[in-house]
């Protein structure tokens, strides 16, 4: 592949990422093996793109699967409810 290509894939790679702040900051999380299976393909994406050469790529895709393992845990441990008098 070349580096145009690289550069194509890690744009994709970006607006992935970028789609999932939404989901990262918000109340409602994707169920675990969502997250969990999702993080873990991503991963798999990633060390393709290095194994390939394709640098910027493998850093954005891990990055991605780095959003997803955020969800991951947080969809694990959801933050427990504060109480109303600020505790």
């Amino acid at each position: 592949m070349t580096s145009t290509q690289d550069w194509v894939l890690s744009v994709c790679q970006w607006a992935f990422l970028i789609a999932l702040i939404p989901s990262i900051l918000g109340r409602n999380k994707p169920e675990f093996w969502t997250s969990f299976s999702t993080a873990t393909l991503c991963t798999i994406v990633a060390v393709t793109y290095a194994t390939l050469e394709l640098w910027v790529s493998a850093v954005s895709a891990g990055l991605v699967a780095l959003g997803w393992s955020v969800l991951t845990v947080q969809a694990t441990f959801p933050p427990t409810e504060r109480r109303a008098h600020g505790r």
